[in-house]
């Protein structure tokens, strides 16, 4: 009974540990997500347009963002529940003559992607999609 005991205990810690392995595993993919985000946004801080954030899956830490210098005032943040149709949005966004940058946070097809791209250089505003799996909330 002992052995089966151990036995039982063993696994239990083995699966705790790989669950927490797991766990620190997301999370530092989702730091990394979010550095790539801040470092791009940083190109913007001298930004006197809109800079868009579709969907980035996680509530933006203002305090951090203003002690990293980025320009607030010219950052509209739209969350996922307001993106029923990315490509129509994007688009619609790319077409607002006060925008200078769209950055999306989720996977599109790369068909639509290298359109959207396309439209953007005539629309004379960047297009930055950054697909992040790990950009769960906080």
């Amino acid at each position: 009974m002992f052995v089966s005991n151990h036995s039982y205990q063993t696994e239990s810690s083995q699966h705790q540990a790989a669950s927490s392995t797991a766990n620190h595993w997301q999370q530092l993919q989702q730091h990394s997500s979010e550095l790539q985000l801040l470092k791009l946004l940083q190109q913007y801080r001298q930004a006197s347009g809109w800079i868009v954030l579709i969907a980035p899956g996680f509530k933006p830490a203002k305090a951090f963002w203003q002690a990293c210098q980025l320009p607030l005032q010219h950052i509209l943040v739209v969350h996922t529940q307001a993106t029923a149709d990315l490509s129509q949005l994007i688009q619609a966004t790319l077409q607002n003559p006060d925008c200078q940058a769209v950055i999306c946070c989720q996977k599109l097809p790369s068909q639509q992607q290298q359109l959207l791209q396309t439209f953007a250089i005539q629309q004379q505003c960047s297009l930055h999609i950054l697909p992040t799996d790990t950009t769960a909330a906080h």
